[in-house]
């Protein structure tokens, strides 16, 4: 009886690993962003376990179909916030 609910454990918790399995992006044409105070990048959900037939999403689109620009983007190191 033991051994059927590791089995079934195991089995659920297989199954939800999947769900994990989604991955943020943040794309750039240009890899050397270096000297630059604006640079252009998308901002792409998709699915990497999917490999080439990864489905990307559309991050910002409303319910019309409009795409709507990042306002702000920083990153927090310390607690200290850089443009």
């Amino acid at each position: 009886m033991l051994s059927k609910k590791l089995l079934i454990g195991a089995i659920v918790a297989t199954m939800s690993v999947s769900s994990f399995a989604h991955f943020q992006m943040i794309y750039t044409p240009d890899s050397d962003i270096s000297g630059k105070s604006s640079v252009p990048f998308e901002l792409i959900f998709t699915h990497p376990s999917d490999g080439v037939e990864a489905h990307s999403m559309d991050i910002g689109k409303d319910e019309k179909g409009t795409i709507n620009p990042v306002v702000e983007f920083f990153s927090v190191h310390n607690g200290e916030k850089t443009d």
